[in-house]
């Protein structure tokens, strides 16, 4: 039987990547809106961090919508007068899940050796 459910989250994640670019572009002129080195690198960031969030949702619904709430904060269009002061809020935030969930398995690896 096929795993379908991470291809899935891949196109998905890849959506919320294009959404999370294209969104907060909307009022600028389709002129700084150009396909090169920086729109790929910022894809491939949002699609990883969206994919990331989405692998969350599937297990803790609150903690997978605010990891998705989260990647907004690195947008500069989107908070104007934060412009480069938000985005350590969402590495903090990915960083707290990954280390609570590191911390768990840690936990649950030590429980059943005793």
């Amino acid at each position: 039987m096929r795993n379908e459910t991470n291809k899935r989250n891949l196109f998905i994640a890849i959506g919320f990547g294009f959404l999370f670019i294209l969104l907060p572009n909307t009022g600028i002129s389709s002129e700084s809106l150009i396909i090169n080195q920086n729109f790929i690198l910022s894809l491939v960031i949002y699609t990883i961090l969206s994919y990331l969030a989405l692998y969350c949702y599937s297990s803790n619904k609150i903690a997978g919508i605010v990891l998705l709430i989260s990647i907004s904060f690195i947008s500069p269009n989107l908070y104007k007068n934060f412009k480069g002061e938000l985005y350590p809020i969402t590495i903090v935030i990915f960083a707290s899940y990954f280390g609570y969930i590191f911390g768990i398995r840690r936990f649950k690896k030590w429980k059943s050796s005793l």
